[in-house]
């Protein structure tokens, strides 16, 4: 109905955008079954797997890593920063057969609060289950401080909300509490507007959006 109301090329773009929303779970659906017909916005003459297929990060269409720098979204004026395809890929679901190296990795970590944040969450596994993906077994220690530094972060938030998982963290609502919690983590003093452990603070701020587009990813292909 909203859809309808709209006129012109803002109703072509809500369209553009519904149909790829509708593609975009399919596709996830796909992938996590391992079975079924791929949809996607262009295909190459040259045969290519669906798992070389990323999705926009605006308009949801999907393209080939190595043709997605090319894309000019219908939805959005200006071309996208940096690691593009990376970024995208985030937006995919975690492999399912990643489970057991998961459970290995964790296994590893000496902190017992930490292990239990990480294994409850379902956003932390696949943020997990993506850095196993993109990096080998032998870079386990800098994967297991990536998770440490988010479990963390989810810890103290907790202690404003005892329940609160990280999907609930991504919620404007909080965001005050997310800066101040990443300030007390990283030892922000006030007076001299600086940071204990400035790269912390960095890190942590990449490792909150990279996870904020796995809760985006998680509300786009209808998973709960």
């Amino acid at each position: 109905m909203q859809l309808m109301s709209l006129k012109g090329v803002v109703k072509r773009q809500a369209m553009t955008r519904l149909r790829n929303l509708g593609n975009h779970a399919h596709n996830c659906a796909v992938l996590t079954a391992g079975v079924g017909e791929f949809v996607v916005t262009y295909r190459p003459k040259e045969p290519t797997s669906a798992h070389q297929y990323v999705p926009c990060e605006t308009c949801l269409g999907y393209l080939t890593r190595k043709e997605l720098w090319r894309h000019r979204c219908p939805l959005k004026k200006t071309k996208t920063k940096g690691k593009v395809a990376e970024k995208a890929s985030l937006l995919l679901p975690t492999p399912s057969g990643s489970m057991p190296e998961l459970n290995r990795l964790i296994s590893g970590m000496l902190d017992p609060d930490i292990k239990l944040i990480i294994r409850n969450d379902v956003i932390i596994k696949k943020y997990a289950g993506k850095l196993l993906q993109s990096h080998s077994w032998e870079q386990r220690s800098y994967i297991r401080s990536q998770l440490r530094l988010i479990a963390r972060f989810l810890k103290e938030m907790r202690k404003k909300s005892c329940s609160l998982s990280f999907k609930g963290c991504i919620d404007p609502t909080l965001f005050l509490d997310v800066v101040q919690v990443v300030k007390t983590m990283c030892g922000f003093h006030q007076e001299s507007r600086a940071y204990k452990t400035p790269t912390s603070a960095l890190k942590v701020g990449h490792i909150l959006r990279k996870c904020a587009k796995l809760v985006k990813n998680r509300r786009h292909s209808g998973s709960r």
